[in-house]
């Protein structure tokens, strides 16, 4: 290719070019040009994959110095990167560019320094590194493929070929090389001048704004990266991608490069690089007109459409940034005009082509300043600082924009572009002795973690709950030092009564120094009190804000008088006397029965003008004890020295009690012996009203909720480019065991699905010369739990799964400490607990545990967590977004980017091997199907069983092998859609019953598939004896149907079936799905066609089995509930049945016997359940940490019991 290319290029080009002439900086765009004159020739130019990078000797030495990568991780990283695009030899040139800062870094040696103290271990450690690198002797590049010598990548020999063929144009060639890293340009840079001959009319130049020396001919090639790609660069012969860059952006910067060649290195047979480039290569004219505004003129326009703009970078810049304070994306200066060029095509009212950037000239300084024109949206005509260039002065005005919209929360996270992150190694884990499993530490957001100190910019978010059943709880000002993300609503849980959680963003403001601690001080207060421990955090290091407020709710209306209060005190003492004058004093208050911070609370029931401290109530066992509430006080309290006023008004309370109103089956602790009433005269009253506390006895369960919402969408954005809805990645990666009111079982099963679906396929397609076997075993190495763990693991993913449930005596709010009484600290004892509340045990080996009758390995939760993911981001986006995500989680599907890849790559036998149909054979398969067959002869294969497949012949046997997993994907989809509210054990329930080969079998005779099947002639005779008995049991149980008025059972239960009926059926939808090169739409039709109204018609939850109480047995200990029971009542001449759930009744129903009624029972209960998902959510705690694990009860025992 690269020869033809040259030779085409001399023809055009007999003498060498003028170099072309810089881009116009005028301020008026004047006449688009041309579209044919000005679009540069593209080339794309393939490179040979580099299948295994070896580390040099040079970086092996420096590993041994510094095993743990933790002194200079990013040069590691860069020297990996460098070695896999340019070479080895490049590998160790970064080492070499960095020595200079390597010995900077490394202070003085002095003999007096103590020789094993932890800094002169490091230094020492730098200065062995140093020395290593200064003494090493560098290897030249070798371009020899043929010699065992050859130390550079077929990426960078055909770099050097193209610069090569450029030789002619002597001092005329201008070229421009750009790539990813910064440290990959440097690499190149060093390399080319130690080539010699081979390219002696290069000068090159890596980074840095050397325009003008480039146009002058001082330098005739540039290494550049993405930060320049929107500066005036002169126009040069050539631009060489030597990194693709993704976004329509960066396609149109390099177009306005050049007007001769531009010139794409893909890596061959890579989808990636194939992908990428297509995404920006429109045919639409008016992107082609914005490409070219975008070249001629720096006043652009608004794209006509929405742009791609990548949301990774492979690259880590300098300088000044903006970062996101949830996933810390990063806006740098030189990404800011894409930015806008993205918010433009999605929000702009402008119209297509009105300028997007308007110019003015400062003649005095020789400066230009620019504003944008963003009509309708917060960033228009805002202008930045004046700088030397129009282009500059764009991107100044450009970044100025995001200040704006970012400082006012409205920059969306999706516009920050993600960076690599050199972090802690997330998989180290704490192994369990004698258990054989690892505990992983929950990741906390990294919101908390962004920089504290002075205060500047508060962002208020206003938290409500709206509970009917519920006494007042006052909103909350939450304060935060960044802004919060958008949160939908959620519930918490009180004694089963959800309540809803709603938040609300305001306005950023400012206060004063004197305000800011009061803030702190009240919300030091708050905390405090709802934990009732000896909370204590700096006002520098405070990560939030908590503050009354007004009745308005306006977040600026701070009730300030009420926040002083409580910052300067904890309580006040309490009005005592008449019952008008307590129950005025008391009202919206929170009464405390000892003169000291940390103690227990009181709500206020009522203020009981009928009793006095000498009264003594019946309902209150202490009074009764020792005959009055006096006396009570008088045996209890110390010192005590008596009252002033033995006939005031008594208060009656209840405790208020701060538990975690996340999980939905929570039960407030039990009190041994609570106080029921109290002496006015002997309390405080807390300085935050009732209201207000109320609240904030929530706020634990609160934060933990946003700081779950928080970590999803930092995954979101790091792993998965916020392309899975976020409430179903909340649900994804939320363990049962952690009590939330969702956990990932109903994504699990269909993910579970999609992944055999997708396994069965990419092997199919990458191994077309094996068979059932061989395939089967190759998915099994894919998807086993083992090798999904690892996977996961590798991808650093475990800390984000949450498997504990939320422990409310732990909570400790970020860069809070606990103090004792005495004022010292006792941060690392906090700090312990803490950790211990955060570590999940999900393990990575084959241990077991017993949860009654059930067994689990203890890494299933992680390969769980796996195929939830795959099922959010099936449902999220489809097939491809699920294909993301499982590259994201380092599943092994190399080379496989977007579904269509499939259709590629796809090899089927030939006609020739396989069977003869005739065309009315044909016709009637096409017709049953409701599909017609691109390739006849799979449906050929399809239908020849292995037995009857002759050495020339292909059997159904491969195309059963993917039809099996598309048919299981198909009808657990199905069940999802249908059932939205099931349990997940009853999803599993139905789809088994679904996928069975009995089930199967029956449609393949109902159909009438049968008829076309080749078979030997005994399997014909089976056959064909089985669809004589199925009939006649289809007829019986169809005529028993109508006249109990009930849908027909599944009339195929107690016949064995030939195994080749269901294979049929299963390699049928195979060869369709093939037929179609790997796409679904044909075995969609089918199944909606033919197949769903079979289901529909004969398998329910209901009509499953013919005992209904095994079906129910079966799906609620599929629930891991142990607690559920039949029991059985007379009344007059009827039985009366309930099914009982831990003491709850379920559903009830009734008949003459026993069994009927307990038949009718367990019906009304399986109907119960389909619609009402939460049942065991909100009753059932069997799956709780240290429950009961009771062996649970078999069908037999069940029913035996009620025989009796």
């Amino acid at each position: 290719m690269l020869n033809l290319w040259k030779k085409k290029w001399r023809e055009q080009h007999e003498s060498p070019a003028e170099p072309g002439p810089s881009k116009s900086s005028s301020g008026s765009s004047g006449p688009e040009p041309d579209n044919a004159s000005c679009s540069p020739t593209e080339v794309v130019l393939l490179y040979d994959k580099v299948h295994t990078v070896v580390e040099t000797d040079l970086v092996g030495r420096i590993r041994s110095l510094d095993e743990s990568e933790c002194i200079y991780g990013l040069l590691f990283d860069d020297a990996r990167h460098v070695g896999a695009n340019v070479g080895p030899c490049a590998a160790d040139l970064v080492w070499r560019r960095a020595l200079k800062s390597i010995d900077t870094d490394v202070s003085p040696y002095c003999e007096d320094e103590a020789d094993d103290g932890p800094l002169e271990t490091l230094n020492r450690t730098k200065r062995n590194i140093r020395d290593t690198v200064k003494n090493w002797s560098f290897t030249i590049p070798n371009l020899d493929t043929n010699s065992q010598g050859f130390n550079v990548t077929p990426k960078f020999l055909r770099l050097v070929q193209i610069l090569e063929s450029f030789e002619p144009y002597g001092e005329e060639f201008r070229g421009i090389v750009l790539v990813h890293r910064r440290a990959t340009a440097f690499a190149i840079a060093d390399l080319v001048p130690m080539l010699g001959e081979q390219v002696s009319f290069i000068r090159v130049h890596a980074i840095g704004e050397v325009f003008r020396k480039f146009q002058s001919g001082i330098y005739n090639l540039l290494i550049a990266t993405k930060a320049v790609e929107d500066l005036d660069i002169p126009n040069s012969l050539v631009v060489i991608r030597f990194d693709l860059f993704e976004g329509d952006v960066s396609r149109a910067y390099s177009l306005s490069m050049t007007t001769n060649h531009l010139v794409h290195l893909l890596e061959r047979s890579n989808n990636v690089h194939r992908h990428n480039l297509l995404s920006t290569t429109s045919a639409d004219p008016d992107m082609v007109r914005w490409q070219n505004m975008l070249v001629s003129s720096p006043m652009s326009a608004a794209p006509p459409r929405p742009i791609v703009v990548p949301s990774h970078v492979d690259c880590i810049e300098e300088g000044e940034a903006l970062e996101e304070p949830v996933a810390g994306g990063r806006i740098y200066i030189q990404d800011a005009t894409a930015v806008v060029y993205r918010l433009a095509s999605t929000t702009s009212t402008t119209s297509f082509p009105a300028p997007l950037f308007e110019f003015s000239t400062c003649v005095e300084t020789s400066s230009y300043s620019c504003t944008v024109l963003l009509p309708g949206t917060p960033a228009h005509n805002v202008a930045g600082p004046a700088c030397p260039s129009m282009t500059h002065a764009r991107r100044a005005a450009c970044f100025a924009v995001c200040i704006k919209l970012a400082e006012a929360g409205l920059l969306e996270p999706e516009a920050f572009p993600i960076r690599p992150q050199l972090l802690p190694n997330v998989n180290a884990s704490k192994r369990v002795e004698g258990l054989g499993m690892q505990t992983y530490l929950r990741k906390g957001p990294d919101f908390w973690k962004n920089p504290t100190g002075a205060v500047a910019l508060l962002y208020p978010t206003i938290i409500t709950m709206h509970q009917s059943n519920q006494p007042l709880h006052a909103p909350i000002l939450f304060l935060t030092r960044y802004p919060l993300p958008l949160f939908s609503p959620f519930r918490l849980f009180f004694s089963k009564d959800p309540a809803v959680i709603k938040t609300c963003k305001g306005k950023p403001f400012k206060l004063s120094d004197e305000k800011i601690v009061s803030l702190h001080m009240y919300t030091m207060r708050l905390c405090r009190a709802v934990a009732n421990k000896a909370f204590i955090c700096s006002l520098e290091d405070m990560p939030f804000f908590l503050a009354p407020l007004a009745s308005s709710w306006v977040p600026t209306r701070v009730d300030w008088p009420l926040g002083s209060q409580a910052a300067a005190s904890w309580s006040v003492p309490v009005k005592y006397g008449q019952a008008d004058v307590v129950a005025e004093d008391v009202q919206d208050a929170v009464l405390m029965d000892r003169a000291t911070e940390l103690t227990r609370r009181y709500d206020i029931l009522r203020v009981r003008s009928d009793l006095s401290p000498l009264s003594c109530p019946e309902d209150c066992s202490r009074a009764m004890k020792h005959g009055s509430l006096l006396k009570d006080c008088e045996a209890r309290l110390k010192n005590f020295t008596g009252l002033k006023d033995e006939a005031q008004t008594i208060v009656e309370i209840s405790i208020l009690q701060a538990v975690s109103r996340i999980d939905p089956a929570s039960r407030p602790p039990e009190v041994t012996d609570p106080p029921r009433y109290l002496i006015p005269e002997l309390c405080g009253k807390l300085t935050i009203p009732a209201s207000t506390f109320r609240m904030a006895l929530l706020f634990p369960s609160i934060a933990r909720r946003l700081d779950s919402f928080l970590l999803v969408k930092e995954l979101n954005a790091r792993f998965f480019n916020h392309q899975i809805s976020e409430n179903l990645l909340d649900m994804a990666i939320t363990a049962p065991s952690a009590r939330m009111e969702y956990d990932y079982e109903r994504l699990e099963l269909l993910g579970d699905s999609f992944l055999k679906y997708l396994t069965s396929i990419y092997v199919f397609v990458n191994e077309p010369a094996n068979k059932e076997g061989a395939l089967h075993f190759a998915r099994q190495n894919i998807i086993s739990n083992r090798a999904l763990f690892r996977n996961f693991q590798s991808a650093g993913l475990p800390p984000y799964v949450q498997s504990r449930p939320f422990g409310f005596k732990f909570w400790l709010p970020p860069n809070f400490r606990v103090s004792d009484p005495q004022g010292e600290t006792q941060g690392a004892s906090a700090a312990s607990r803490k950790r211990m509340d955060n570590e999940q045990r999900l393990g990575d080996k084959v241990s077991r545990f017993q949860l009654g009758s059930l067994e689990f390995t203890l890494f299933q939760v992680v390969a769980d967590v796996s195929e939830a993911i795959l099922g959010a981001a099936y449902l999220s986006g489809g097939r491809d977004t699920a294909l993301m995500a499982a590259k994201a989680m380092n599943l092994p599907f190399p080379n496989v980017e977007k579904w269509s890849d499939f259709g590629y790559k796809l090899l089927m036998p030939p006609p020739t091997v396989t069977a003869k149909l005739s065309p009315k054979t044909i016709n009637a398969v096409e017709a049953i199907v409701k599909h017609k067959f691109k390739y006849p002869h799979l449906l050929a294969q399809a239908l020849t069983h292995a037995s009857v497949s002759a050495a020339e012949r292909v059997s159904y046997e491969r195309l059963e092998f993917i039809g099996d997993a598309i048919l299981d994907f198909l009808v657990i989809r199905y069940v999802f859609e249908r059932q939205p509210r099931l349990a997940p054990g009853g999803l599993t329930i139905l789809k088994g019953a679904m996928v069975s080969n009995s089930a199967l079998a029956a449609f393949c005779i109902s159909c009438g598939l049968h008829n076309h099947l080749l078979l030997v002639p005994r399997l014909s005779g089976a056959v064909a004896e089985y669809a004589e008995k199925l009939e006649a049991k289809r007829t019986a149980e169809y005529e028993l149907a109508r006249i109990e008025q009930r849908p027909p059972w599944q009339y195929w239960h107690d016949i064995e079936a030939p195994k080749a009926l269901s294979d049929v059926v299963e390699s049928v939808i195979g060869a369709i799905y093939i037929s179609d090169g790997a796409t679904p739409a044909g075995v969609e039709t089918f199944f909606d066609a033919v197949l769903k109204p079979f289901f529909d018609a004969h398998i329910t939850l209901k009509t499953i089995a013919h005992h209904p109480s095994k079906t129910l047995l079966e799906l609620i200990q599929a629930q891991r509930c142990q607690k559920f029971k039949i029991s059985k009542e007379r009344v007059k001449n009827v039985t009366l049945c309930h099914v009982l759930v831990h003491d709850v009744i379920l559903a009830s129903g009734e008949g003459q016997s026993i069994s009927l009624a307990a038949k009718n029972a367990s019906w009304c209960a399986l109907d119960a359940l389909e619609g009402d998902a939460d049942f065991f959510l909100r009753n059932c705690d069997c799956s709780k940490e240290g429950a009961d694990k009771g062996k649970a009860q078999g069908y037999q025992e069940i029913i035996s019991g009620l025989e009796e």
